[in-house]
């Protein structure tokens, strides 16, 4: 039990150290335009998601499942990501004119866990290629609307006049937390 308080604590401190001290990781601090970055890592998730999506499954059902090597299959999605994010970098700026605003932007839509999450759940839930490419285009969509609807708030925070303990990384995970109670009242509409 001691072992896992301790690990706990460690997790706790080290979030605390992240967010409030290494300003690189977060999308939106020392951003001039909030929106049009936001809009920039959308654009890029919009065009990542569908393609690593497609590719993983064609992977895995096409290469790794007939080979008996299905056990590789982590290793290969993450391998994909990588190299979709790489190239969605390159492609977005010369297909939307948005600029990614950080340097760190490639790391941070790498690292998201919405491209191998959204991956991993195709791979083992959806009944055909369409279908998991469809379920990652709804995906992106939500995903680019929550970012922009984050941009939002953020900037609504930055101007509102909100008490010296709770701003910046508190006022962000109570908000964080009443939306993510807010979406918890969806769970169960559509049965599977």
């Amino acid at each position: 039990m001691s072992a896992l308080l301790l690990i706990l604590l460690s997790a706790v401190l080290v979030n605390v150290v992240v967010i409030a001290h290494v300003a690189a990781w977060r999308p939106f601090v020392g951003v001039v335009d909030v929106f049009r970055s936001a809009a920039s890592m959308a654009l890029t998730i919009l065009i990542a998601l569908p393609v690593t999506t497609m590719l993983t499954y064609a992977l895995s059902h096409g290469v790794l499942a007939p080979l008996g090597i299905r056990y590789l299959h982590t290793m290969a999605f993450f391998a994909i990501v990588i190299a979709v994010t790489s190239l969605a970098e390159l492609t977005a700026p010369r297909v939307t004119g948005l600029v990614p605003a950080r340097p760190g932007f490639l790391v941070l839509v790498m690292t998201n866990c919405a491209l191998p999450g959204v991956a991993l759940v195709a791979d083992e839930r959806a009944r055909g290629f369409w279908d998991a490419t469809f379920v990652a285009m709804i995906c992106g969509v939500a995903f680019a609307a929550l970012l922009v609807a984050f941009a939002a708030l953020y900037e609504r925070s930055q101007q509102a006049d909100v008490p010296r303990v709770f701003r910046d990384a508190p006022l962000a995970l109570i908000t964080v937390g009443i939306i993510a109670l807010g979406f918890m009242g969806l769970t169960g509409i559509v049965r599977e």
